[in-house]
């Protein structure tokens, strides 16, 4: 749940050029998750509401029978 924290952690590791070791800690990356978590809630209320329908249905389905 809260992958997207992790990916952006690692690229701070790496923002530089070169890799330096940044902590991953959840009050580090809170808002970066919550920012993510919200514009993908944004996506799919926009999507039902101009073309009814929701465009991330396909890649949530896909991450589920994959994960199952």
């Amino acid at each position: 749940m809260f992958y997207n924290g992790k990916i952006e952690c690692c690229i701070d590791e790496w923002s530089n050029g070169s890799w330096i070791e940044v902590p991953f800690t959840y009050e580090d990356y809170k808002e970066i998750y919550r920012g993510h978590f919200s514009a993908l809630k944004s996506l799919t209320v926009q999507g039902l509401r101009s073309r009814n329908c929701d465009p991330l249905y396909k890649l949530r389905q896909d991450i589920y029978n994959e994960g199952t």
